[in-house]
């Protein structure tokens, strides 16, 4: 029985970042859902149950920590894991992340190995 392919969301508010994650993401077989915000996030969260989420951190409306947070508070009859990506450096900052229920970070500029 085939399996079916991993649905990945990315979040960001930086249209070039959305098409570089997505890029790469779908050239290793992923399907690439796209959001450019955390409420637009929130609703294909809810739409299509995605197994990860990579979300940016510093968003206009709801940012990545709320999003994580909120996420954290779902059921949606799996683990979705979530990924922060971020500009911070400092380990209060980092742990912030993990705090508001993010599995693991990365910092920008991703390098696609890392990813």
């Amino acid at each position: 029985m085939p399996t079916e392919p991993t649905k990945i969301l990315l979040v960001d508010d930086d249209p070039a970042m959305l098409r570089l994650l997505a890029k790469w993401l779908e050239a290793e077989g992923y399907v690439v859902l796209r959001a450019s915000d955390g409420r637009q996030a929130m609703e294909l969260v809810e739409a299509e149950r995605p197994r990860l989420m990579i979300t940016d951190w510093e968003m206009p409306n709801v940012n990545g920590l709320e999003l994580c947070r909120w996420a954290r508070g779902q059921n949606f009859g799996h683990y979705m894991y979530t990924v922060l990506l971020t500009i911070r450096t400092d380990p209060s900052d980092l742990l912030q992340c993990l705090e508001a229920g993010a599995d693991d970070f990365l910092k920008k500029p991703v390098d696609r190995n890392e990813l």
